[in-house]
């Protein structure tokens, strides 16, 4: 996901610095380095977010110099910390979405009084030239309202590498997909189309999660454990606190 970023903001003009170190313990360093640098416009997921608000509130000091916040990777939730931080800086904060695979994505630019804005915001609609359908399972666009998969235009045919099944089930071809290209790809996402047009994710399909921005699968790691000597059974769930990632345990 960083590859592109940086190409967008190269090609709009602008100087990309990436950021190496994570974690909370870093993010008055990142205050640091958006101060000296005198950083307009900062991409990062809402862990990233979430970790930076929360630094910023506790020490009352804000990133004056941003203009521009968005966010994507994983689902955005507007705490207290991130409802504190926007009105002291002079920023908006835009909630994008989009699989890996096509980088389709949405934007949802979020307007008004931070107080005011949702707990779990939409993610708007698609971005010019993009396309994002919500579809029951034969394919076909459910009424706004319906909860059904997110999938979102391919751009023609393509594949996972090595992943023949997996390419099988996510990039779908069919005369009744809206897809011009006829081939659409399952996200795995649950949402719908919102009355002002606006699409809003509720959940998964199956049991992936995301970490910081990266997918995980539960169900490899698991298959993982169980190829271990000696382990018959495992389970693997993600942990309320973010720091301590994906715990597993053996049965006994």
């Amino acid at each position: 996901m960083s590859a592109p970023k940086r190409c967008h903001d190269v090609a709009g003009g602008r100087n990309a610095r990436p950021r190496r170190r994570r974690g909370p313990q870093r993010s008055g360093r990142l205050l640091e380095i958006i101060a000296d640098n005198k950083v307009q416009r900062l991409f990062l997921p809402y862990a990233g977010l979430q970790h930076l608000a929360t630094y910023c509130a506790a020490a009352r000091r804000f990133p004056d110099t941003l203009r521009e916040v968005v966010t994507a990777g994983e689902p955005l939730h507007v705490t207290d910390a991130i409802r504190t931080l926007f009105p002291h800086c002079p920023a908006t904060l835009t909630n994008q979405y989009g699989p890996a695979e096509t980088h389709v994505v949405t934007a949802m630019p979020l307007s008004g009084p931070p107080q005011s804005w949702p707990r779990s915001p939409p993610i708007g609609r698609p971005i010019d030239n993009a396309r994002v359908y919500v579809l029951d399972d034969r394919l076909r666009p459910v009424a706004p309202g319906a909860v059904a998969s997110c999938a979102s235009g391919s751009g023609g045919r393509r594949r996972l590498r090595q992943q023949a099944e997996a390419t099988a089930e996510r990039f779908v071809d069919g005369p009744r997909t809206p897809e011009p290209s006829g081939t659409v790809y399952r996200t795995g996402d649950l949402g719908r189309f919102r009355a002002d047009r606006t699409i809003g994710v509720l959940g998964r399909r199956d049991h992936q999660i995301k970490i910081r921005g990266f997918r995980v699968e539960p169900g490899e790691i698991e298959h993982a454990l169980k190829s271990v000597a000696g382990v018959t059974e495992a389970i693997v769930v993600r942990a309320q606190d973010v720091r301590r990632g994906v715990p597993a345990w053996r049965p006994t």
